[in-house]
């Protein structure tokens, strides 16, 4: 009866093989996909500049996009502002990311406080933070200072609601358990509340450097002359549009570097919730 009870799990190794072929496949065809359509718009692109179709005194051509990129990784200036906004978003993040996680916590623990202040969140969370971008002006002035405070602003609403939401994923059963132990809230928190919370804090986490990125680029553009966005500023009014496609071309590749690093970093933290869930799965099939 044993061997018997052992052998349906069997055919799904032997099945697993396609099934990984399959998605190979299909993430291969995605990434074939991107790159085609991404060839194909700069082409056309640079097509429609050369007929004259599209003026290249608003907008410049690819190939000068490229020559003008090239050219400014090498200039101080630069160097100067990508340095800046770098020093900026780390901050946002820090400090945002830092207020989330302990609010979000909190609440997140805590039904009396989600149920009162879960719908105003929501509802922050929905509307464009640009309309409070003058209040910061008025209270940090015209400069970094007003960056950084609005970036940790919007990465602190993100990251609230997410950690919030992971602090669901905790099962009562393992609390009871903690209870039972007699374990301090530190422990809890550490053993119970964290490792099953963690791919809502993860969530929060990259939600908390994309709009620190965001909302420090914002802040830039409108009232910093510092930094990467006062650099876009001041090329966009002197018609430097090639500079300024080049610039926002460096950031684009910044931030996409930025994700692939997380999403890598956040699939070997969390292999252990996939190892564990495919073991139960396994147990349950076999029993």
């Amino acid at each position: 009866m044993q061997t018997k009870l052992s052998a349906p799990p069997r055919p799904q190794i032997r099945m697993s093989a396609p099934k990984l072929l399959r998605n190979s496949n299909v993430k291969v065809q995605a990434r074939f996909g991107r790159v085609a359509v991404i060839a194909a718009v700069i082409v056309v692109w640079e097509v429609l500049t050369r007929l004259g179709l599209i003026d290249v005194d608003f907008v410049s051509t690819p190939l000068a996009v490229a020559v003008a990129f090239v050219e400014m990784l090498g200039t101080r200036e630069v160097m100067t502002a990508l340095g800046s906004t770098g020093g900026n978003i780390l901050m946002a993040f820090v400090i945002g990311t830092a207020v989330g996680i302990v609010v979000g916590t909190v609440m997140g623990l805590s039904k009396t406080l989600w149920q009162a202040y879960s719908a105003p969140l929501l509802f922050l969370m929905s509307t464009p933070k640009s309309i409070f971008l003058p209040i910061f002006i008025l209270l940090c002035g015209i400069g970094s200072t007003s960056a950084v405070v609005f970036g940790a602003f919007e990465a602190a609403v993100f990251v609230t609601i997410n950690v919030a939401a992971g602090m669901a994923l905790v099962e009562e059963r393992h609390m009871k358990v903690a209870r039972a132990f007699k374990a301090s809230w530190g422990q809890t928190i550490l053993t119970v509340v964290l490792p099953s919370a963690l791919p809502g804090i993860f969530t929060a986490l990259w939600f908390g450097i994309r709009h620190a990125f965001i909302g420090v680029l914002i802040a830039e553009l409108w009232a910093s002359s510092d930094g990467v966005g006062g650099l876009i500023r001041v090329y966009a009014e002197q018609l430097h549009t090639d500079k300024t496609l080049a610039l926002m071309l460096a950031v684009t590749i910044l931030a996409v570097v930025a994700g692939t690093i997380w999403n890598h970093l956040e699939t070997r933290l969390t292999k252990w919730r996939q190892t564990s869930a495919s073991g139960a799965a396994t147990t349950t099939a076999t029993s």
